[in-house]
């Protein structure tokens, strides 16, 4: 370990939002850059760690361990190096977060992509891939259970209870990756899917949201950690979204033999995760209490509440006879079918460029990149709501070029 008094750098001070000032002193200065334990800054995992029986409960049934990533990717990829063999097979959930099929690539996974509904994964088609899965034992499914990206669909508790019940019977690992965890909304008399041919407009909507007071904590629907009565579940959270992604800190939640390997692949690779953002978040963490940080979470939701509500009444204005979409549960995302077009990425990656709206092809979120998709995913997190009827106008006209394209090769080709 290296003298701290070669440090450079002495103390700082952080402002923020709320005025409050966060004051890096010296002494905490000093831990901050020095060396620390491969699990993360010890004051700050154990704050993680009353964060989690907090929220989630987790059942006593196995000792868990809270390690700390550089992100929740990082977190995932050393899961996925250190559960599968090359030819393994994995589960999870389709369309998918594309980071976990560049994982999944890179160790050479068996892929069962297992379809999804308005609600997740479908139960009974997990369990034929299951039945299917012969030649091969399925190591673990993999879902992305709140605000799913890029589908922005909610699981309910009915079902996250019955693949919990299915992974328990064919003994699988279930990897609970949740960075959207506290950006969950509920629409109460709203229709779901808008289409041309059901003609449904969305008119006299009234939406109910769900907000994470303390006391209505218990009205979310539950993580798989809380249903985990067997110590199957690897649950991955990330400040990301939340607080800030440049900060970088992520943190697993998992039975400790997975913790202890986890552990030393951390140790191996990079030591640790840098110290000072996890002395930041620490501190930010202690001055909001738990009622502050739950205050915060309240904020964001309701921030990505106003951006989906404002993007949700352009698409509905431009595209009602173009598309068809499920109003987003939570998370960033509205997912469209675009009627008429087999094959979204020339949409995307061209006409949609050349009149400066960018989306992303639904292929990117498939398991086969190559396979055709006609769907597309719009990002609402970011974009100034000023903004959003001109993007989604734009993209109307670029859709009803490819419409027609479509068209003038059908008559062609007849």
């Amino acid at each position: 370990m290296p003298n701290p008094s070669t440090f450079p750098v002495l103390e700082a001070t952080f402002t923020l939002k709320e005025s409050h000032r966060i004051n890096i002193t010296p002494q905490l200065m000093a831990q901050a850059l020095q060396y620390s334990l491969s699990s993360g800054f010890p004051p700050f995992v154990a704050q993680l760690e009353e964060l989690t029986e907090k929220i989630h409960a987790p059942p006593d049934v196995c000792e868990r361990q809270v390690v700390v990533t550089v992100g929740s990717e990082h977190g995932l990829s050393m899961a996925c190096g250190m559960l599968i063999n090359p030819g393994d097979a994995v589960l999870f959930q389709e369309p998918t977060y594309p980071g976990l099929l560049a994982l999944l690539d890179n160790v050479q996974a068996h892929l069962i992509p297992i379809r999804s509904d308005s609600q997740g994964v479908i139960p009974s088609l997990l369990r034929v891939a299951l039945d299917q899965c012969t030649d091969r034992r399925a190591k673990f499914i993999y879902v992305n259970p709140s605000g799913s990206n890029p589908t922005g669909v909610l699981m309910r508790e009915a079902r996250r209870r019955e693949i919990y019940s299915i992974a328990s019977e064919y003994d699988l690992l279930i990897l609970e990756d949740d960075p959207y965890h506290y950006i969950q909304f509920m629409e109460e008399n709203s229709v779901s899917v808008r289409s041309r041919e059901a003609g449904l407009r969305m008119t006299n909507r009234r939406l109910k949201y769900r907000h994470h007071e303390p006391q209505l904590l218990q009205e979310v629907p539950p993580s798989f950690l809380s249903l985990d009565t067997e110590g199957r579940v690897l649950r991955f959270d990330s400040f990301s979204k939340t607080v800030a992604p440049g900060l970088r800190v992520g943190y697993v939640t998992v039975p400790k033999p997975i913790g202890e390997k986890l552990v030393l692949d951390i140790l191996d690779n990079i030591l640790h995760a840098s110290v000072l953002p996890q002395v930041i978040l620490r501190e930010v963490l202690k001055t909001w209490g738990h009622e502050g940080y739950l205050q915060h979470m309240r904020a964001v939701c309701e921030l990505y509440r106003r951006q989906r509500d404002i993007m949700v009444e352009a698409v509905d204005r431009h595209l009602n006879n173009l598309c068809e979409w499920t109003v987003p549960d939570g998370g960033f995302y509205i997912w469209l079918k675009v009627l008429g077009v087999k094959d979204t990425k020339t949409l995307a990656m061209k006409r949609g460029l050349e009149k400066g709206v960018l989306v992303v092809p639904g292929a990117g979120f498939l398991a086969d990149g190559n396979q055709p998709s006609p769907y597309i995913r719009l990002a609402y997190s970011v974009i100034n709501p000023d903004n959003m009827d001109k993007a989604i106008k734009l993209l109307a006209e670029a859709i009803r070029e490819e419409q027609e394209e479509y068209r003038s090769c059908k008559t062609s080709s007849t």
